[in-house]
Order: structure tokens, then C-alpha cells, then sequence
């Protein structure tokens, strides 16, 4: 029983730094909003919220088609399918955290994570995400499609 009360002891002293809670010191990370991130460039204040969203889907696989490369050794083994990327869109719309959550290999994956930190480069960062009116970290997930015609 002491080694129980000890061990329990042990175990909760790193949660209080200075008289607060770790959790006061975590970041929310959110995987769905009321408003979610969008591409940008469809901000036009006389648009729906729905036309904005359909406008930056557009612009997005406009912005895949032409910035997205084949990686030469996919080509040599006629490779297709998907690369599942992640990525938090920050409160100012800028990208962190990229990663692959689904990889078909052959230089693909690190296209795919290429083309995602790229939008870091963009004149105009993402529209972050807004919950109960206040801008949030999201969490988002974008499929990157390899199908090249061969």
C-alpha cells in the first residue's frame, strides 16, 4: 500500500509546475470545428460560407495539379495511389507538424510531404479554423492522389 501511495505521489508531482496544472500549459489541437480551415483565396465577403469552401477546394487540387511532381523512381515501377498526409493548420493559417499517415513508397511520400510544407511558401496562408468565434489549431487531413497516365 506505502509503495501504491508513493508510486501515485510520484506519478502526479510533474503535473504541477509552479502551482499549475499541466493541462493549463497543453495546447488544443482540434480535429473539427464549426468553421473548418480552407485553402485561401476565396475569401470574398459577398460569398457564402459554402461557396468559399467549394472555391478553396477548387483552388487546392488547382494548387496540387501544378505543384505536385512525379518522383522518377514511381515512374520506373508505374506507381499509383494515395498518400495520406496530416498536418495542423496554426491560428494564423500557417502549416506545422506535416507527416505521412499513409505511405505507398517510392519518393511518393516525401512528394506528398514536400508539396504540403510548400503551402508555407504561398502569398497568402490558410484561413484557420474558428471555434465558438475563437481561431483555432486543426488538425487536417489531405489525401494526395499519384495517378500519373503512363
Amino acid at each position: 500500500m506505502r509503495f501504491i501511495l508513493i508510486m501515485s505521489f510520484c506519478l502526479l508531482t510533474p503535473l504541477m509546475i509552479n502551482g499549475q496544472d499541466e493541462k493549463d500549459n497543453v495546447e488544443t489541437i482540434f480535429t473539427t470545428a464549426e468553421v473548418m480551415p480552407r485553402f485561401p483565396g476565396c475569401e470574398d465577403e459577398s460569398r457564402t460560407n459554402d461557396e468559399k469552401e467549394a472555391c478553396a477546394k477548387n483552388k487546392m487540387l488547382a494548387y496540387i495539379n501544378d505543384n505536385l511532381s512525379y518522383p522518377d523512381k514511381a515512374k520506373i515501377f508505374k506507381i499509383r495511389g494515395v498518400v495520406v498526409t496530416q498536418f495542423v493548420v496554426n491560428e494564423n493559417g500557417g502549416i506545422e507538424n506535416a507527416r505521412v499517415i499513409r505511405a505507398i513508397g517510392y519518393g511518393c511520400d516525401e512528394e506528398a510531404l514536400r508539396l504540403v510544407k510548400s503551402m508555407n511558401d504561398m502569398e497568402e496562408p490558410w484561413v484557420p479554423g474558428r471555434q465558438r468565434g475563437e481561431v483555432i489549431k486543426l488538425l487536417y487531413t489531405l489525401p494526395v492522389r499519384f495517378n500519373p497516365d503512363f
